[in-house]
Order: C-alpha cells, then structure tokens, then sequence
C-alpha cells in the first residue's frame, strides 16, 4: 500500500500545526524527529513526502533525502519561511552545495521547495523556491467556526470583566523585545482609561520590567504557557491583536497575525511592514498605532462586539481563493 508522509524534525513553533494540518488535508501520516539512519530509510521509501519545514539547520538533510528520492523517479516537497532557508552560517560550503542541488532538482519537477511568502510582496523568493504558497497559518482554522463556537475560558471571561466595556488589546505568545513589548508597556500609561491589555504567553528575561509596567497599570499580564484553547478564547474577546513586531519578526507571516485574519480580529502592525503589506494583499483591516482618540471611538461593550471571518463569502473572498489555490499547488505537485 502506497503511503505518504509528512515530516518535521521537531514540534517547535509552527511545525506541529503545520504537520497536523498536512496529514489531514492531504492524507498523510505524520512523522516527528531528526533524521537518523532508520528515519532516511522510512522517508526515502514513502510514496509521496513533504517536509514541512526545512530551515538552515534541517535543509541539507532534506535535499539529500530529495536527491535519493529522485534518483528512484520520486518527488519530494518542502515548505521554507524565507528565501535564505538552505543558508548555514555556520556551514558555508555545505549551504552552497545544498542550494545547487535544490537547483539541479528543481529542474527536474522531482525535488520543489514552497515560500510562505507571495511572489507579489517579495519577487526576489522567485531565485531561491520553486513556488509560493499561502502561509497556512492565515487559513488552517476549520470553516465552520463562529463566534458562538469560539471557546469561553477562565482567562477570556476574566479579560471581558477587567476591560469593563474599554477596548480589549492582547499581545499573545511569548514576550520579547522583538515583539515590541516595550512600546506596548509604554503604551499602556497612555491609554489605560480607553483600553484593557492583555499579555499571555512567557515574558522574556528581558521585559520583566515591561511586564511589571503593565501591572502596575491593572492590565493583564499571564507570565506561564497559555493553552491552545485559552489563545483561541482571548481571540474572541479581543478588538485589538498586537503584531507591531520590528521589522526582523515581522519580515516574514506571523501565526499570531495569521489567527487575526481567520478570526476577523483588526491587527497592530508596523506601517510599511511585511504584515503591513500582506494585510493590504489579503484585504485585512489594520492599523498601524493606538491611541486614546482610536480606542475611545472604538469602543464598546462585550454584547455588541461583532465577530467577522474574511471567509464568510469564499466564492468572493481573496483569502479563500489564494488558500485553495495553495492546497491545489501542493496536492498536484506531490
């Protein structure tokens, strides 16, 4: 019997929702781990393989496997997150060998490494992939959901009393400075009378004293690891998700900003941003700053929020069309 397999070398991140996404849409089975001796065997055997994803540390090891595959007459997929994915600093030498045999294998349809980033927002991913996909983190959210299935936690209901009919601002995942956290925790002093914040996720060594700020002005600050369904949860309740990331974390998609567009949530992005542009690509509303005029003029109370998917019309929605568009390049090419 034929089987397929998608692969990630670890669960970090975005890697195990991506896996579990794959597996499901595209029927097949899911396998974790580095690539030992028995683990290149059970890939080099499968019937159709997609890596998902291949990086600086892991890119090598999957191109070899590729090669293998191809010299037996079958195809291998990748999905990368930026345009250098086969560099090593560490290991030139290797990185220049990794990226010539992407080459040679490219031209041959047998070996094909998928972007995350539109060839429209940046045209230069064009020398280093094969093709771009849709980062699937903006659509791997089931069509059903709506506001009414959207989880209720202890975080989200405790979140809607403390906001008190004020704006709802969260900030999800782990703090860092890369993140903005600073200028979140400078905004606060600014805009506590029109606005509730809302920190989950791990805060960073080096935000301590921002997590503190934020305290001392009652905003909400939970410094553990949030589960899926209480990140899920504080989506539902909040008017505001923070993505005004420096331009290093924001350079490339964003989970956190990719859960905003499924979930209809108007996200805070740095102007002139990739997700700033992405946002313009998909039709998403953004805005760029907070301020106490914005929030006051946007506020309301928890009955009257309104819950919007740019999916509601897939037959005319941008997003829909590019995401089945996405799983149609990745199905035919497998």
């Amino acid at each position: 019997m034929a089987i397929g397999l998608v692969h990630v070398f670890n669960e970090a991140g975005h890697r195990a929702s991506y896996r579990d996404f794959l597996s499901d849409r595209l029927d097949l089975a899911a396998v974790t781990g580095r690539i030992d001796a028995a683990m290149a065997r059970r890939l080099i055997a499968a019937d159709r393989l997609l890596f998902a994803t291949v990086s600086r540390g892991t890119a090598f090891k999957a191109v070899f496997i590729g090669m293998i595959r191809a010299m037996l007459g079958k195809r291998t997929l990748a999905i990368c997150m930026a345009g250098d994915w086969y560099r090593d600093p560490a290991r030139l030498v290797r990185s220049a060998v990794t990226r010539m045999l992407f080459r040679l294998l490219d031209a041959t349809g047998r070996f094909r490494v998928f972007s995350i980033i539109p060839y429209e927002l940046m045209p230069e991913l064009a020398r280093t992939t094969s093709d771009w996909i849709l980062d699937l983190c903006l659509w791997d959210l089931p069509d059903h959901i709506t506001r009414d299935s959207l989880p209720q936690t202890d975080l989200s209901r405790r979140t809607v009393d403390a906001a008190a009919g004020r704006a709802i601002v969260v900030f999800l995942g782990r703090a860092n400075q890369r993140k903005g956290y600073s200028k979140l925790a400078s905004l606060a002093r600014r805009i506590s009378s029109d606005a509730l914040i809302v920190s989950a996720g791990l805060v960073a060594e080096e935000c301590r004293t921002d997590a503190e700020t934020l305290r001392a002005g009652e905003m909400i600050v939970e410094d553990r690891r949030i589960s899926e369904e209480e990140l899920i949860s504080l989506y539902g309740v909040a008017d505001y998700v923070w993505c005004h990331y420096d331009e290093r974390s924001s350079a490339m998609s964003s989970g956190v900003f990719g859960r905003a567009v499924q979930l209809g949530r108007t996200a805070v992005v740095p102007v002139g941003s990739y997700l700033d542009r992405l946002a313009g690509l998909l039709e998403h509303p953004v805005v760029h700053e907070l301020d106490a005029e914005m929030l006051c003029s946007s506020t309301w109370s928890p009955s009257e929020k309104h819950f919007s998917r740019p999916a509601d019309n897939p037959d005319k929605n941008k997003l829909s069309f590019m995401a089945h568009e996405s799983m149609q390049k990745l199905a035919s090419s497998l």
